[in-house]
């Protein structure tokens, strides 16, 4: 992921200008899936937005919709300035990170962490953050839950991020913590349903044209592929609403914003719906040859029994 700080007076105000989200109740400390859209009503790409200070936010994810509002927050004259950290892919000459972010994820997660750091972690609320100290380092701690469970994310100066990495192994080793590396991390949005990078509904507007000339060929917008079985030669078919991906109750029509009268129209009328796909583990076995019942794993791969259902989510 890239994160992109965006400091200044008009913090808010860009942020809010381009964003459906409601910014009346956003507490330092919490964080927010940040939806801005076009002015069709249709996702730019989301990303987590975690309010730092009165006027200092941090964007995360994959950079659409930093390059989104980084644009408007210049070409609109917000009084606002950004600090951007590539991710660790792209940065250049092979610097170090700002921060670290490590997730302790799944049903012994809140063991784990109570070792690790002496006791219960302060009452914190989901996707707020509470800071916390490990060893004299300090931290924040976001209430997360990408498994199922209530885990946490740590989040703190890259200086720290050996030791606290070695320090959560080392506790998690008799618990049987499992490293599950990149690759991994991608399956829990498929089981939740999240979409992480719809295609964002930039390359069809007239009045967008200025902006996409402003935007790198080599970027996310430019290079990024087409995923999935859906095809179509009308890129206008890949756009998606946030009612599309289940964030409706995310939008707030209590301030003005780009793309607020179209969303207000389309509230009802959604086109598609993410649904569950549940697959019988004979049918699955027929169509892929004998082998390991995906109702058999182990408990730690977070697979169902063998007599539940292999269940898999999916945009429908």
């Amino acid at each position: 992921m890239y994160d992109m700080w965006i400091e200044g007076p008009d913090a808010t105000r860009v942020l809010a200008d381009h964003g459906a989200n409601n910014f009346e109740k956003f507490a330092i400390g919490q964080a927010k899936q940040y939806v801005p859209v076009t002015r069709s009503g249709n996702v730019v790409t989301d990303g987590i937005l975690a309010r730092e200070g009165e006027n200092k936010y941090l964007l995360s994810g994959v950079p659409a919709a930093q390059h989104w509002v980084q644009y408007h927050a210049e070409k609109g004259g917000y009084d606002v300035g950004f600090v951007t950290d590539p991710s660790s892919a792209f940065r250049p000459g092979g610097a170090d990170p700002k921060l670290f972010p490590y997730q302790i994820q799944g049903p012994l997660a809140a063991e784990l962490v109570e070792r690790a750091f002496g006791g219960p972690m302060p009452v914190t609320k989901f996707f707020h953050s509470s800071p916390v100290v490990l060893d004299g380092r300090p931290l924040r701690a976001l209430r997360h839950g990408m498994a199922g469970q209530a885990g946490f994310e740590f989040i703190g100066p890259w200086e720290h991020a050996a030791y606290v990495h070695e320090t959560f192994l080392k506790v998690g080793e008799p618990l049987g913590l499992i490293q599950v590396g990149a690759l991994a991390y991608t399956t829990p949005s498929v089981e939740s349903g999240w979409i992480p990078s719809p295609v964002p509904a930039i390359y069809t507007d007239p009045e967008l044209l200025e902006y996409r000339r402003h935007l790198p060929l080599s970027g996310i917008e430019g290079k990024r592929p087409l995923n999935g079985s859906f095809f179509s030669e009308d890129i206008e078919d890949y756009y998606v609403s946030p009612y599309e991906l289940g964030y409706g109750k995310m939008i707030s029509f209590n301030h003005d914003f780009v793309g607020r009268d179209a969303l207000a129209k389309a509230k009802g009328e959604t086109r598609r719906t993410k649904v569950t796909l549940v697959l019988d583990s004979d049918d699955v076995r027929t169509v892929v040859g004998e082998g390991q019942d995906p109702g058999r794993c182990s408990p730690l791969d977070g697979a169902p029994n063998a007599r539940t259902p292999w269940r898999r989510k999916r945009a429908g």
